[in-house]
């Protein structure tokens, strides 16, 4: 703090010796290192020369704080297996006053004003099995930082910044498209579609030779982010991308995605092993280690069909959403999107469907359900309107109630929707039914741009019963558009981990988008402009109230995306994304509060309101960095995971692939689907 020198000192009497050791390549400066002894080749005093860290390593004690800094300076606390302590006691001279306040921070006030240190926070394996670390105020100029709960021989690591980043691909385009973590080891599993012929595949992996076009691959990231436990090529001589992937306990790995390969590998017995599309969905499961298929299947029609989003339930069985073109109603030899007899809604609700095969269908909005060994579905079912309508994500409520975030341009469509709740922006009305025998469709009321839509369905209910119309359908809980008169795009949801609040991010061009939260935007919008948006919901509410509980902009002056959104259990509120405002909102203390090229990439910290960012950064090189999935650890650990064309993007110390190997053409694949290219990545923060 400018004006203010606070000074830090170890003070504990048993750490033995102590050396400095400048730590990563010079050539890839991050910052310039001052400190009060003699360092590296320098006198007392003196700057150590640009290095990416410098260590303070305490030999006899196994222990080593390590000085980072990317854009401001950070420390991190590295114990090792043979140490013995608990606890590191610092001495702080220069401050009037220091105290912990009720959330463990640690308040240091000085004459320019405070200096806040959130709690201390213990990562990786030992912070998922539950080892944690607090600040203990010793005396008036003396704190403790502390640990307990890991186990014996477990390196701890607390108050990383920055965990680890590293590029993830070969030489050709490789975008990383989701990322899902192992409950207990801090392990992250990774999945994508890549050209190149040289991903950087391990022994022993199902698939370790690329079979043309874009292949799927999907792979594990050890916790520090210094080896990939497995990596395999997944697909068939067509085109392959995987998109949603989801680990159970075992280590058990569930992928979705679309394939247009007639020799995708499928295995014996799984639901349904021919390819009928143009595109067709895919669902799969990978044994631990990444060796071997469990199942493998396809799922689609005669047209086009893509898995977007996949959730297990409590005994793994597994959810597929998506969008198809496969309609029932065009007859053979087409082969319709399959739906069980208890569907929702059994065919495409775009009234007539497909004139022929020769012209592409409307798309709906698909939910299924494979049972555990991926050979039958118990439920599936098409969700949509008279436009097109995709299902992009999906989340488990309690009971495996599905939680649906579909993309709508759908105005209505012909259904009797009894006890719907309204939504703001797009409200529910009620028609007169349909065909004779055809379900009532979903949507009735938008703003005729794309929309965001949320629904929940009871899928253990029986489906609509054509002579009791006016019963409505037992499998609708909820629904709610989120919108206002332009294009809101819609890009990731989660659920309150504790209570009943969805929470919804995406990219809106709308002036009007319902907004609570004053003075947050619109900042940029039209037709070549978007904010970021942030909404939380109340599906528990009466039908004749509005579900929002708030809703706000999040953005600058240039066009920005919020991409993926996750709820802690405080109820704060993590959004991660890409823009290209400078002055994008990050909150008071941003590791990197520097805009660093076109695109970058973002992560945000709200409070539970929606109206308070309590911390984020700019995470990126100079060309555009895409953050394409995230995910967050029971610790309030980060990831980002997406596809960059810098040169450049920021990497760690001993990260698996330090630099991108490049160079990064821009093919479009057959479907014309989201997928970014350039080189894949994996970056973990800590907030």
């Amino acid at each position: 703090m400018r004006g203010a020198n606070v000074r830090y000192e170890f003070t504990d009497p048993d750490l033995g010796s102590a050396s400095w050791v400048a730590v990563g390549d010079p050539v890839i400066p991050l910052f310039r290192f001052v400190h009060g002894e003699s360092g590296p080749g320098d006198g007392p005093g003196r700057t150590v020369g640009t290095y990416s860290a410098v260590d303070r390593v305490f030999a006899d004690a196994d222990l080593r704080v390590r000085f980072v800094a990317y854009e401001a300076p950070g420390y991190e606390i590295h114990v090792g297996p043979r140490a013995t302590k608990t606890a590191l006691t610092i001495g702080v001279t220069g401050a009037i006053e220091l105290e912990i306040d009720a959330d463990g921070s640690l308040v240091v006030s000085t004459a320019q004003g405070t200096v806040r240190h959130t709690p201390p926070v213990i990562v990786g394996e030992a912070g998922e099995r539950g080892a944690r670390s607090w600040f203990e105020l010793v005396d008036a100029s003396t704190v403790r930082i502390a640990w307990a709960g890991a186990a014996p021989g477990t390196p701890v690591v607390i108050d990383p910044t920055l965990v680890y980043s590293t590029y993830l691909g070969g030489t050709s385009s490789d975008s990383v498209e989701a990322v899902a973590l192992h409950p207990t080891n801090g392990t992250a599993y990774v999945c994508g579609a890549t050209l190149s012929v040289d991903l950087p595949v391990t022994v022993g992996a199902f698939d370790v030779v690329a079979n043309g076009g874009f292949d799927a691959f999907v792979g594990a990231l050890n916790a520090s982010g210094t080896a990939l436990q497995f990596l395999t090529y997944f697909g068939g001589t067509g085109e392959d991308l995987a998109f949603d992937l989801e680990v159970d306990s075992t280590g058990a790995i569930y992928v979705g995605g679309a394939t247009s390969s007639s020799n995708f590998p499928v295995t014996v017995g799984a639901y349904s092993t021919t390819f009928t599309g143009w595109f067709d969905g895919f669902a799969a499961k990978l044994a631990p280690g990444g060796g071997s298929l469990v199942f493998s299947t396809y799922i689609g029609g005669s047209f086009s069909d893509a898995v977007f989003g996949v959730a297990l339930t409590n005994t793994n069985a597994m959810y597929v959403v998506g969008q198809t073109e496969s309609d029932r109603k065009l007859g053979p030899p087409s082969v319709p999107f399959p739906v069980t007899s208890n569907a929702y809604q059994p065919h495409l609700g775009n009234g007539s469907g497909c004139s022929d095969m020769s012209r592409l269908c409307d798309t709906d909005a698909f939910v299924a359900r494979l049972d555990p060994s991926g050979s039958s579905v118990p439920y599936s079912t098409l969700l949509g309107g008279d436009g097109s309508d995709g299902a992009k994500e999906v989340v488990l409520q309690a009971w495996n109630r599905p939680v649906l975030l579909i993309e709508t341009n759908s105005a209505g469509v012909p259904g009797a929707l009894t006890g719907s709740l309204n939504g703001w922006g797009g409200l529910f009305a009620t028609v007169p039914a349909g065909d004779p025998g055809e379900a009532p469709g979903w949507f009735t009321s938008g703003q005729l741009n794309d929309d965001t839509y949320v629904a929940i369905l009871d899928v253990s209910q029986p489906a609509f019963d054509p002579a009791n119309p006016q019963n409505g359908n037992p499998q609708r809980v909820f629904g709610c558009f989120v919108d206002g008169t332009d294009a809101d795009n819609p890009t990731g949801i989660a659920l309150e981990p504790r209570g009943t609040g969805i929470v919804v991010c995406g990219v809106t061009s709308s002036t009007d988008f319902p907004m609570t939260v004053s003075g947050s935007g619109p900042n940029c919008s039209g037709s070549t402009c978007g904010d970021g948006f942030v909404v939380k919901l109340d599906p528990s509410v009466a039908p004749a109230s509005t579900p929002f509980v708030w809703s706000r902009y999040l953005g600058g002056t240039q066009a920005d995306t919020a991409g993926g959104v996750a709820v802690d259990r405080a109820g704060q509120v993590f959004v991660v994304g890409h823009t290209a405002s400078t002055n994008f909102p990050l909150g008071p203390s941003p590791l990197d509060p520097t805009h660093n090229g076109a695109a970058d990439a973002f992560a945000i910290r709200m409070d539970a309101t929606g109206t308070t960012i309590l911390d984020g950064t700019f995470y990126g090189g100079a060309s555009d960095d895409f953050v394409l999935g995230m995910g967050l650890s029971s610790t309030n650990q980060l990831w980002l995971v997406g596809s960059t064309n810098s040169a450049n993007y920021p990497t760690s110390l001993g990260a698996f692939q330090v630099l991108g190997l490049g160079p990064f053409p821009a093919p479009t694949n057959a479907l014309g689907l989201d997928t970014t290219i350039g080189e894949g990545f994996i970056t973990s923060l800590q907030f």
